[in-house]
């Protein structure tokens, strides 16, 4: 299981969901996508801050935090 906590609210999912998508929101989901892609070889876990456009063009940040 992989833990992931975006924005304070933590829960657990598979690396299969977290590809698929964790939600509902495209934005929640590709920054998701883009910190899980940050992971190198052997460590436990990565934390970034992640900056999403919408379609109208507004900046919407996420602090997201994944563990293995």
């Amino acid at each position: 299981m992989i833990r992931v906590i975006v924005d304070g609210v933590s829960f657990y999912t598979t690396k299969k969901r977290l590809v698929a998508g964790v939600g509902d929101n495209i934005n929640v989901n590709q920054a998701v996508r883009t910190v899980y892609s940050l992971l190198r070889r052997g460590e436990s876990g990565v934390g970034s801050r992640v900056a999403i456009y919408d379609h109208k063009m507004q900046q919407h940040h996420y602090d997201i935090q994944i563990t293995l």
